[in-house]
């Protein structure tokens, strides 16, 4: 069959087009694309919402492993080092390593450089936590190969990890800008606004906050190209603090009272929004503690603690 198109919005509807796409694939018996399904559904699992009663992250990792399977079964070496590298963002510290070990031999192996950059990439993203310096080495070698590829997508998302954590405020500032017009050009706005929001958070060490107010509209008008409700209203949050910067308490409320629609829209209530955040931080410290995070465990505690004690009226 011809290849199926994976290409589809961070929304429940481009959720939708891939599970039945999925189905079509795996009734045409092309395990090829039945393994970029899985691939695609796994990322939009985190973002969207779990297909299944699993916990997102969870399913996240199922569906990578599926897909891993997959590829190893059709023998497709390129979509196994994918598979390798989505499957090791959730595994624990020696499984992570051998899954990043094995995808590291095939790429070498098939000589593709940008399955090569791929890894590489992983594996810093894996070290963040830990070893930052060795982190922006391993982004940094992954960075110039896919320039020297012209990877734009690749490019993008070293540029994004770069600026969490490498470097002043001034360089984190200039990395994310520099992604977020890569992704814009590429048509993925939800992953622009992303970058957009790492520019905000870099930018207000350097200016003040009154004069951000550009910056956040642009990274807003990402969000709501993209349909990405959730980062919309993050938006919104910033901007009321921007407007209560210069002063602007009519903007600033609206802003607000934007935001809280947005929250309010999912139907749940204040107590049970709190229950999936404590859920969360729980998930976060048992990650950190399997990776062998300890300072991330112990930021994760903390706001654990936080959460808790800012319990809501059920």
């Amino acid at each position: 069959m011809a290849q199926a198109d994976w290409n589809v919005p961070r929304t429940e509807e481009g959720l939708q087009q891939v599970l039945r796409r999925l189905e079509e694939c795996r009734a045409n018996g092309d395990q090829v694309e039945v393994g970029n399904g899985l691939l695609k559904l796994s990322y939009l699992v985190k973002w969207v919402r779990s297909d299944t009663a699993a916990s997102p992250c969870a399913r996240a990792h199922e569906l990578a492993l599926q897909a891993l399977e997959v590829f190893r079964g059709a023998g497709d070496r390129e979509g196994l080092v994918r598979a390798l590298v989505a499957a090791s963002a959730m595994a624990d510290f020696r499984e992570r390593e051998r899954l990043l070990s094995e995808a590291e031999a095939l790429a070498e192996g098939i000589g593709d450089e940008n399955s090569v950059a791929m890894v590489l990439a992983a594996k810093a993203r894996a070290l963040g936590l830990s070893d930052r310096g060795q982190a922006t080495e391993l982004h940094r070698r992954a960075l110039a190969i896919f320039k020297r590829t012209e990877n734009q997508r690749g490019q993008a998302q070293c540029l994004f990890s770069l600026s969490i954590r490498e470097g002043t405020s001034y360089e984190k500032y200039d990395f994310a800008i520099e992604g977020a017009r890569l992704y814009a050009g590429l048509g993925d706005h939800a992953e622009a606004s992303r970058c957009i929001m790492m520019a905000l958070v870099n930018a207000e060490e350097i200016r003040p906050l009154s004069e951000l107010g550009d910056l956040a509209q642009e990274g807003l008008q990402y969000a709501l190209n993209a349909g990405d409700r959730t980062q919309e209203g993050s938006f919104y949050r910033k901007l009321a603090l921007i407007a209560d910067a210069n002063e602007q308490q009519e903007e600033a409320d609206k802003y607000r009272r934007w935001a809280t629609d947005i929250e309010e829209s999912d139907g749940r209530t204040p107590h049970e929004r709190w229950e999936d955040n404590l859920d969360m931080a729980k998930m976060m410290i048992a990650m950190a503690k399997t990776q062998g995070h300890k300072d991330a465990a112990k930021a994760f505690r903390e706001e654990l603690k936080r959460l808790k004690a800012s319990e809501p009226a059920s």
